[in-house]
């Protein structure tokens, strides 16, 4: 796609810094529920394996990439981070494990409520037009 980087080849640097960046999130986000941070509930506890899985399958997806990145296998991964990037997204918004309300006021509870709501429009979009562009990078099939 001319004019945006959604059809850009990347280069093995970037899927090493994608691996790199998820894995340091991973360890953040599974270290937060013991830094008891005000407005963090419980129920985090609850959707910590979605993002998990999300962020693992990242990693693992990145990694495969670093070595072998032709177009259609960075289509398809993508298709897939976005399916379980809503899966995550999707278990947060249903728990939503915070209340800030007590910290800065209600509006900052549902300015995250609408804002997953706004990520898992973006992540549904990206993972159709991923999708497109994975089917259009396969080889054609034989007519007979």
């Amino acid at each position: 796609m001319k004019g945006t980087n959604i059809g850009k080849k990347r280069s093995a640097g970037s899927y090493a810094g994608a691996v790199l960046g998820n894995a340091v999130l991973m360890v953040l986000l599974n270290l937060l529920p013991r830094w008891d941070v005000s407005g963090v509930l419980p129920g985090y506890a609850d959707v910590l394996w979605a993002i998990n899985l999300s962020l693992g399958v990242q990693i693992a997806g990145n990694l495969v990439l670093i070595l072998l990145h032709p177009k259609w296998l960075h289509h398809l991964s993508n298709v897939i981070f976005s399916v379980v990037g809503i899966v995550a997204v999707s278990a947060l918004r249903r728990v939503f494990p915070f209340d800030f309300g007590a910290l800065v006021g209600e509006w900052l509870n549902v300015f995250l409520r609408v804002f997953l709501i706004v990520v898992l429009v973006i992540m549904a979009v990206s993972g159709l037009v991923h999708l497109f562009l994975f089917l259009r990078t396969l080889p054609p099939r034989d007519q007979k």
